[in-house]
């Protein structure tokens, strides 16, 4: 079985599945009515924050980061807290674009191939140097290229006592010999 979120492995989540035809039917009769299906909590409707929070209920969130201690190499598993702490993040809500769900379909399996993210970078970042950022591109043009984006900007650290390495989610120009950024 492909590696999903846990919730999204639940009865419940088969249950109330937009591909279960029941699904309808099952509110109606247990919700109430024509509105039933209002009754289901739809995290596409949330803030670029709240959605990265949502995500970070099982993720890790920012506060939830901060007050549990961990920095360095012990935060590189809390990705919503690395995300938020990438100048990409913004200085307020954040931007759609840069969301957990605006890279990964949480109903499906992480893809592991670092090309499939590079339109996702190239959503706000210019391609080439002659474009200036600004409007809805204010990202940079990367010197390096345009194609395994993720490589460079969201290396892999490997995490000794988890015996793998995870794509570190504190989008940054990562310099040989820097120490890791809390």
């Amino acid at each position: 079985m492909p590696r999903v979120c846990q919730w999204e492995q639940s009865s419940v989540s088969r249950r109330f599945s937009p591909t279960n035809s029941s699904r309808t039917d099952f509110l109606r009769t247990t919700a109430g009515g024509e509105h039933a299906p209002d009754v289901i909590f739809n995290p596409g409707k949330l803030s670029p924050a709240d959605s990265v929070d949502f995500c970070g209920a099982c993720h890790g969130t920012w506060p939830g980061t901060v007050r549990a201690g961990l920095n360095g190499l012990f935060s590189i598993r809390q990705q919503p807290y690395r995300l938020q702490n990438s100048k990409c993040w913004g200085k307020s809500q954040g931007d759609a674009r840069i969301t957990c769900v605006a890279c990964h379909d949480p109903h499906g399996a992480v893809v592991q191939e670092p090309s499939f993210y590079d339109a996702k970078c190239l959503n706000c970042h210019v391609a080439t140097p002659s474009v200036k950022p600004g409007g809805d591109h204010p990202g940079a043009w990367c010197p390096v290229g345009t194609r395994d984006c993720v490589s460079c900007h969201m290396p892999k650290i490997e995490i000794p006592v988890m015996h793998r390495a995870f794509a570190d989610h504190q989008i940054r120009i990562v310099r040989s010999g820097q120490p890791l950024l809390n």
